[in-house]
């Protein structure tokens, strides 16, 4: 039986199943932030490249934290982090420096939840090379 095409639209009319977002629950979010604040309770710069809804910031900001995220969509929720929509894999590639925690991605705590369903997601469907093999070269993408 051939599988059929199923569209989950989200209250702003995005596709779930395209954008592979589904929220943390809130207690997940509590216990990295507590987790990682015990491990750098120094740390100041916060970087989530799937921002999504910010769930995973909240306790970041809460604890006086600069947080900063991108998402490869807009979903509108940008009270917590200054936000950026762009594609973590493209702007990543574009300050590679032989390791994702280099001098160009400067942050103290970096946390995510990204999109992992590749049954749902197009995006890891059409990169699943590149993302296999760490390259960096993926396929455009057009939210």
């Amino acid at each position: 039986m051939a599988r059929h095409s199923k569209i989950i639209l989200t209250s702003k009319g995005h596709d779930r199943r395209e954008s592979g977002y589904y929220s943390t629950p809130d207690f997940i979010a509590r216990f990295l932030t507590e987790e990682m604040l015990r491990i750098k309770p120094t740390g100041k710069k916060v970087f989530d490249p799937c921002l999504g809804k910010e769930e995973l910031l909240r306790y970041f900001a809460e604890a006086g934290k600069d947080v900063y995220g991108i998402d490869i969509f807009d979903f509108g929720c940008h009270k917590l982090a200054s936000f950026e929509q762009k594609d973590f894999l493209e702007y990543y590639a574009s300050v590679k420096d032989g390791s994702l925690f280099n001098n160009s991605l400067d942050y103290d705590y970096y946390i995510a939840n990204p999109p992992y369903n590749c049954h749902e997601v197009d995006y890891i469907q059409k990169n699943k090379p590149a993302l296999k093999t760490g390259s960096c070269s993926v396929a455009a993408t057009n939210p």
